[in-house]
C-alpha cells in the first residue's frame, strides 16, 4: 500500500521502523531516526501504539479502544482512522500484509 492510499477498518497496521519511542507519564514521544523528526501523542495515543507492537487489523483496534474508553464506535473509527492515516503518512506506522506480518 502506498502512501496516499486510505487507512480502512480492514487494514492491518503495525509500529514503523526506524523508530525510538519512550514514555513519559501517560504519554509517548516517538523519534523518527531516518527523518530526524520529533512526535508526541496523549495517553490515548500511546495506547494506540504500545497496541500497533503486533499487527493488528484497524478494525480489531477499535472494538478494543470502545471497550476500555468511553467513546461510540462511530467516534472512535473516525477519529482512529484519522491517527493512522497522519500516521502512515509520517511513516511512524506501516501497512502489513496479512501473509507478511513481519
Amino acid at each position: 500500500m502506498s502512501v496516499s492510499e486510505v487507512v480502512t477498518l480492514e487494514t492491518v497496521v503495525a509500529s514503523g521502523t526506524s523508530l525510538v519511542s519512550a514514555d513519559v507519564g501517560d504519554e509517548l514521544v516517538l523519534l523518527h531516526v531516518e527523518k530526524n523528526a520529533y512526535y508526541d501523542t496523549d495517553a490515548i495515543g500511546a495506547d494506540i501504539w504500545h497496541q500497533l507492537e503486533q499487527p493488528v487489523r484497524v478494525g480489531d483496534l477499535c472494538d478494543r479502544l470502545v471497550e476500555k474508553y468511553e467513546v461510540d464506535p462511530e467516534t472512535c473509527q473516525r477519529d482512529v482512522l484519522a491517527f493512522l492515516s497522519e500516521a502512515l503518512r509520517e511513516e511512524v506506522v506501516r501497512v502489513v500484509d496479512d501473509a507478511d506480518p513481519a
